[in-house]
């Protein structure tokens, strides 16, 4: 998914590095930096969300081992807030995902 958005920032880099002088034409030296500008943006909120996405994974991974070693240890936790807190972790996986296809 990734690797997709990265080859649509590359190719659409390329359209601006690749255009024609601003003499031959303003309006598409205005359109070019517009898109440059879009493409600058678009790469930082993948870089964002990439991060993001690397710390929501890292917390799922402490929580399934804190987890499995509250149950080696005979600890019940509350079923219910553990659940929860899980259950949200992996909608913000989900929403991290979801806002990463969008910035396609």
């Amino acid at each position: 998914m990734f690797l997709l958005q990265r080859a649509e920032l590359d190719r659409a880099q390329q359209m601006v590095g690749g255009a024609s002088s601003s003499r031959e034409d303003p309006g598409r030296s205005v359109l070019e930096g517009q898109l440059a500008s879009a493409a600058a943006r678009a790469e930082d909120a993948l870089t964002q969300l990439q991060e993001r996405e690397q710390e929501l994974r890292t917390a799922l991974v402490r929580t399934t081992t804190l987890e499995a070693e509250m149950a080696e240890l005979c600890l019940r936790p509350e079923a219910a807030g553990v659940a929860r807190w899980h259950q949200e972790a992996e909608a913000a996986v989900r929403w991290q995902q979801e806002a990463a296809e969008a910035t396609r």
